[in-house]
């Protein structure tokens, strides 16, 4: 825990230095107010039982009563002070916090996203990560503030009754200890339970979510998938309450200790009291002081209860925050590219020791039509991530006009070549926005865009409402189906025609109509376009006014060649569209 409790001050001296430090300064200064009140009230005690005897209050007395109210109101304003520092500190941690993640997830290499370990640490960090830090640190903080008033107090035992000390040490060390012991094993339940707990949500997640639990519903597979949260959760909590038992048993040891301190304490107290050793006022100032102890340790357990969980969720953040970032692009490129060519290029997926291409070699034409054919399964869609630079081959090397695409990086590549994926992303924006991630350039040119919309087939839906929300979002926003959502990424090819564009399946989610429409616009298209496209493409009818078909199978390029001399060669292709064909036919 002390290796968390580390990274947490370091995560709040980068995002939040001066009102971190101040918090501090002001958790040291409340530290100092319990014993020095302690001491106040011994001296105005001892002054009024003077008083009750001889009539008379000692000369300092009114001035002890205005340090004491001094006391109050510097506390008073010390605690308004604490509650402002953590509104600051809660705002500049959450501002630069949310930046730097941001920042870390734009720069993390794509491929290490799927990583078990990567997926670990974001699992683990809660969707409010500057919350945790900062209820953390405020409860860290409490403890710190803790252990000066035991230290103050300390002193003051020593000053005015030593027999106190060795209790003291005694019963506190060992409240400290049972109280610490329980926070450890609810911090290993949690560190163990991480993964656990990742797939007990995702089950969940299946039970909740308005799809998954459609289909679910359809299939009468709902009572299968809760039976495996149940089994999950019921695992979890099998720990847990082992973990409970033992947590018990230490805070009931907490309780025996608690016990022999208040009753041994107030022996000492009572003896002293007796012998004349301890005046009215210092007996009732240290009993007072003795029950506060109890009731402080006491609750330390409900005040940080869950502070060994933030502490790692804090700490699984640092170390998220600390992984080794994608290398910046040392080249830039200054214009339209014209070829790709693949050398040798062999590739596997993280965690995986089956390679899906397999010393692949070929050249693309960036002016070309281009359809890429082939069976679920044969690299298609890993083919274009690696063009993109999304991920990096295992063996071999990609060209870009004869330079290895590894020294641009994704975003450089962005310039020359960008791609509509088939698991496309609706983002829950405007129509306007939506469209204009084609070319940034177009968002104000609504010429443009509604041109766009009209390749697609949706100008007369959704061509007047270029500014209107999309999606659940906002009350006012409006939601597509499936494939008018698909139509809408598919404009973006029409607005970005000075670059090479990347289709994947474009079309799986339209009708037949819809699909032969925006196959006619593609077509179109290469009359206005500087550019070539690379299409991905299930049906074969899409490559009949191709360029060049390259057809992929097993890892490696199969066949390529024009539709013609695909069939002459009455190869796969050959193959494939004969039996296509042969259905549309029947």
């Amino acid at each position: 825990m002390y290796r968390e409790i580390k990274e947490l001050l370091k995560l709040a001296a980068v995002h939040a230095p001066l009102y971190g430090f101040l918090k501090l300064f002001c958790t040291f200064l409340s530290a100092l107010f319990v014993p020095a009140n302690a001491l106040l009230l011994q001296r105005i005690l001892d002054g009024l039982v003077s008083f009750s005897c001889s009539g008379r209050l000692p000369a300092d007395w009114y001035r002890d009563l205005v340090w004491m109210a001094g006391l109050l109101l510097g506390e008073g304003l010390l605690t308004g002070t604490d509650g402002l520092l953590a509104v600051r500190f809660e705002m500049q941690v959450t501002d630069r916090l949310e930046t730097r993640l941001m920042e870390k997830l734009r720069n993390l290499e794509y491929s290490r996203m799927e990583e078990p370990q990567i997926q670990d640490l974001l699992s683990g960090i809660s969707q409010n990560p500057s919350r945790e830090i900062c209820s953390a640190f405020w409860k860290l903080s409490e403890g710190l503030r803790t252990a000066g008033t035991l230290a103050g107090m300390l002193a003051i035992y020593l000053w005015k009754a030593s027999g106190l000390v060795p209790v003291f040490v005694l019963c506190m060390t060992q409240m400290l200890r049972k109280n610490g012991r329980a926070g450890e094993l609810w911090f290993a339940l949690y560190e163990k339970q991480t993964r656990s707990q990742r797939r007990g949500r995702y089950y969940g997640r299946l039970l909740t979510g308005k799809n998954s639990l459609t289909e679910l519903k359809i299939f009468q597979a709902v009572p299968y998938v809760q039976k495996l949260w149940e089994l999950k959760n019921r695992e979890i909590q099998q720990e847990q309450k082992g973990t409970l038992h033992q947590m018990l048993a230490a805070l009931l040891g907490k309780s025996f200790w608690s016990v022999l301190w208040l009753f041994s304490s107030v022996a000492v107290l009572a003896a002293g009291f007796y012998r004349g050793t301890l005046s009215a006022g210092t007996f009732a100032m240290l009993l007072q002081s003795v029950l506060q102890m109890a009731q402080t340790v006491t609750g330390l357990f409900e005040v940080f209860g869950n502070l060994p969980e933030e502490l790692k969720k804090t700490g699984l953040l640092r170390k998220f925050l600390m992984l080794e970032e994608e290398e910046k692009a040392k080249d830039h490129l200054s214009g339209p590219a014209g070829r790709i060519q693949f050398d040798r290029v062999s590739f596997s997926y993280p965690q995986s020791r089956q390679p899906i291409l397999k010393d692949l070699s070929f050249t693309l034409d960036l002016r070309e039509r281009t359809v890429l054919v082939g069976e679920n399964g044969s690299g298609k869609t890993t083919l274009t991530a690696l063009m993109l630079g999304l991920y990096r081959p295992t063996e071999g090397r990609i060209l870009l006009d004869g330079r290895d695409i590894g020294t641009y990086g994704p975003e450089e590549l962005g310039k020359v070549m960008r791609a509509v994926f088939q698991d496309f992303v609706p983002y829950q924006l405007t129509v306007r926005e939506n469209l204009a991630f084609g070319d940034m350039k177009s968002l104000r040119q609504d010429q443009r865009l509604r041109q766009a919309l009209r390749c697609v087939g949706l100008e007369a839906e959704l061509g007047e409402t270029l500014d209107a929300p999309l999606g659940k979002t906002e009350k006012e926003g409006r939601d597509l189906s499936g494939g008018q959502w698909q139509r809408l990424a598919a404009g973006r090819f029409f607005l970005a025609d000075n670059v090479y564009m990347i289709l994947d399946e474009p079309t799986a989610a339209l009708d037949p109509l819809g699909e032969e429409h925006l196959h006619q616009m593609l077509c179109r298209a290469e009359e206005t376009r500087r550019r070539g496209f690379l299409l991905i493409a299930h049906r074969l009818s899409h490559a009949l006014t191709a360029d060049r078909i390259l057809v992929l199978a097993d890892g490696k390029i199969a066949e390529q060649g024009s539709h013609q001399e695909l069939m002459e060669a009455g190869g796969m292709y050959c193959s494939m569209f004969r039996q296509q064909a042969q259905w549309y036919g029947e």
